[in-house]
């Protein structure tokens, strides 16, 4: 039988397209008539067993014609493939797992840094700040979903030791309810652009007093 490995077929990339990459793969093998072999795991017939490994065959074929991605191959090699296995079924969910499973560790490790980040590991308030607003985008766009009260608390609980002054004012705020995250947001935003000014005008000072000593 001829068949068309690439009518519908999608490169797997990751996990940004491993939906679209099995069900892609799934129409083009019921085209074929062969989507059971990645459904279920079909035993050898006692007749017709030399279309039975035909079939097996075409179907790792063409999933194989999906795989060229080294990063994908390094994931399934790292999840112990076993290439000499030539049941279809198992490939499949092999890949579905081992996808699936790199997805998830990295998503827990977004959360972790999130949860964890603190404004004394950092140079500048601005530059935590670049990093807190890249982080809560990720955590948000992998699908936790953040409670405002508890993003709020973590938020004061990064910051309240680098700057203890203004900790006492946040936390009076915070414990009227006069205080929510965007607006606790825009707050340490402006202490980072006074932070930043006033960084700028040290620095000028510096290399005017060089410039007078020279």
């Amino acid at each position: 039988m001829e068949y068309n490995t690439t009518a519908t077929l999608v490169p797997l990339k990751g996990e940004s397209n491993l939906d679209a990459w099995a069900r892609a793969l799934k129409v083009q093998l019921a085209s074929l008539g062969l989507k059971p072999y990645i459904t279920t795991t079909i035993p050898a017939p006692e007749k017709a067993l030399a279309k039975w490994h035909m079939d097996r065959a075409k179907v790792m074929g063409v999933i194989h014609s999906t795989i060229n991605n080294d990063n994908i191959q390094s994931i399934l090699m790292i999840n112990s493939w076993d290439e000499d296995n030539d049941d279809p079924k198992y490939l499949f969910d092999l890949i579905r797992d081992s996808i699936t499973s790199v997805t998830n560790e990295a998503k827990s490790d977004v959360l972790d840094e999130y949860q964890t980040l603190k404004r004394a590991s950092f140079a500048s308030l601005e530059s935590f700040l670049m990093r807190y607003q890249a982080l809560r985008k990720r955590v948000k766009d992998v699908g936790y979903f953040i409670d405002d009260n508890v993003e709020l608390t973590n938020l004061f609980n990064a910051v309240k030791h680098s700057y203890p002054v203004d900790a006492k004012l946040w936390a009076a705020d915070l414990n009227k309810g006069l205080l929510t995250t965007k607006k606790f947001l825009s707050l340490l935003s402006t202490l980072a652009n006074t932070e930043k000014t006033y960084s700028n005008m040290v620095v000028a000072k510096v290399e005017t007093k060089n410039v007078k000593t020279e």
